[in-house]
C-alpha cells in the first residue's frame, strides 16, 4: 500500500496517463488477498483528490460491504504490514537475532492475524476466500520471521548447551506450523 500511495502521489504531479498494478507472485492464479489492494489502488487513482484514507475506506466498503469496522481495520492492518522476501538460511544465520524493527513487525503480524481471525469468522464466498488468503499469507510471513529468529541460534557455534531443549521445541513448533 505504501508503494501504491507514494507512486500515486508522485505520478499525479506529472500528468501520468495511467498505471499498471502488478502482482509479483509465482502463481498461475489471481490471489484473492490482493482484492483490497487492487480496490485501494483503483480508488486512489480515480478519486478527484489524493486521499489515501478515503481510498482505503471506499475500497474496504466496496470489498466488504456491511462488514464490521473491526474486520475492515484487520484487513487494512494485514495489508499494511511490510513483508519482505525471506533471507536465505545461510544469510539469516549470519544476520543474528531479530532487529527491533523485525521483532516489532512479528508482534504486529501476530496481533493483526488474531484480529483478522476474530473479526472475520462468519464470512463466506469471495469475502471468505479473501480472508482465507490473507490468513495464509500472514501465517507464512509469521513462520518466516520465526525461522529468521531461530536460525542464528541453531547455527551459532557458541550456543550454550542449555539452549538446545528450547531450540528443539521451537524448531518442532515451526515444522508443525
Amino acid at each position: 500500500p505504501r508503494n501504491i500511495a507514494t507512486f500515486t502521489d508522485y505520478a499525479r504531479r506529472r500528468k501520468v496517463l495511467g498505471g499498471l498494478m502488478t502482482q509479483w507472485e509465482l502463481s498461475t492464479r489471481f490471489h484473492d488477498e490482493c482484492m483490497p489492494l487492487v480496490a485501494f489502488a483503483g480508488r486512489l487513482w480515480n478519486n478527484a483528490s489524493y486521499d489515501p484514507e478515503l481510498a482505503w475506506k471506499q475500497s474496504l466498503d466496496s470489498v466488504f460491504p456491511g462488514a464490521s469496522g473491526r474486520l475492515k481495520d484487520a484487513v487494512r492492518a494485514v495489508s499494511e504490514i511490510p513483508r519482505r522476501f525471506p533471507s536465505s538460511p545461510r544469510r539469516s544465520a549470519q544476520q543474528g537475532i531479530l532487529t527491533e524493527a523485525e521483532y516489532a513487525n512479528l508482534l504486529l503480524s501476530r496481533n493483526a492475524l488474531d484480529l483478522l481471525m476474530e473479526a472475520g469468522k462468519p464470512l463466506k464466498g469471495l469475502q471468505g476466500r479473501i480472508l482465507d488468503d490473507l490468513e495464509q499469507t500472514m501465517r507464512l510471513h509469521i513462520l518466516q520471521m520465526r525461522l529468521r529468529d531461530l536460525l542464528p541460534s541453531i547455527a551459532s557455534p557458541r550456543r550454550p548447551a542449555g539452549d538446545l531443549p528450547l531450540l528443539r521445541k521451537r524448531l518442532k513448533d515451526a515444522v508443525k506450523e
